[in-house]
């Protein structure tokens, strides 16, 4: 079933029928349950304002959202069971705003324009279950250097908290994944040109012949410590490592 918006009551930072404070991006209020209209982006997974035609962080068109599908799938903050997003590969807690992507679904997940949201600073450090299959998840920072420390089920998905996915996606399309393997490519080159440094150096060292004493001391590291290095920079320029 599919409608434009979802119902709910009037929106807000707080809850109109308990007044306790709304959690960022959640569907429902945590403490009494009341629910808040909102409709999320199918491109960049914000939460917007009932009402919206076009999505606050990316820009994309609000169409039609479809209700949500109950899941056997239990939220890792112990909220209760998930929402099913119009497919199992992604469900939310529309509690507290976390989502759960598949592996396979997560790799397809990248917006157009994001716009990073501000994400709240974490206070306590806790290992939470796979809402799969219930193993404590491994904590991760998302594409190495995106700041957004995710918890991953290498098995079944990744768990986003609150406007994590939408951070997520936003660094993957500032380019952020291609740059981390630009650097690890760079890091192992790199890595590779230090060792065939050190390859021909040990050659050298290993002269043995009587024709050649003089290359015998000028590469005994013992006794030259610093012609070494030198020789090491001269490798790096003569043979373009």
């Amino acid at each position: 079933m599919s409608g434009p918006y979802r119902a709910g009551s009037s929106g807000g930072t707080q809850c109109t029928a308990c007044g306790a404070e709304l959690v960022a991006d959640a569907r429902l209020c945590a403490q009494c349950g009341a629910e808040r209209p909102a409709v999320r982006c199918a491109s960049c997974m914000t939460l917007n304002a009932i009402g919206s035609e076009a999505c606050a962080s990316c820009g994309e068109a609000l169409g039609l959202e479809p209700e949500p599908e109950p899941t056997q799938l239990l939220c890792p903050r112990g909220c209760g069971p998930l929402a099913a997003l119009g497919a199992d590969e992604i469900a939310e807690c529309e509690r507290c705003g976390g989502i759960f992507v598949e592996n396979e679904t997560l790799a397809k997940l990248v917006a157009p324009s994001i716009r990073r949201p501000e994400l709240p600073p974490e206070t306590e450090v806790t290992y939470r279950p796979c809402p799969s299959c219930n193993v404590r998840m491994n904590r991760t920072i998302f594409g190495k250097s995106s700041g957004v420390v995710v918890d991953v089920c290498k098995l079944h998905g990744t768990w986003f908290d609150a406007r994590e996915l939408t951070a997520s996606l936003a660094f993957v399309e500032m380019g952020g994944i291609e740059l981390v393997e630009k650097r690890e490519k760079m890091r192992h080159e790199e890595e590779r040109r230090r060792a065939e440094v050190e390859r021909r150096i040990g050659g050298f060292e290993a002269l043995n012949s009587p024709v050649a004493p003089g290359l015998q001391r000028l590469f005994d590291p013992g006794a030259h410590p610093d012609r070494l290095e030198a020789v090491r920079d001269i490798l790096h320029i003569l043979l373009g490592l």
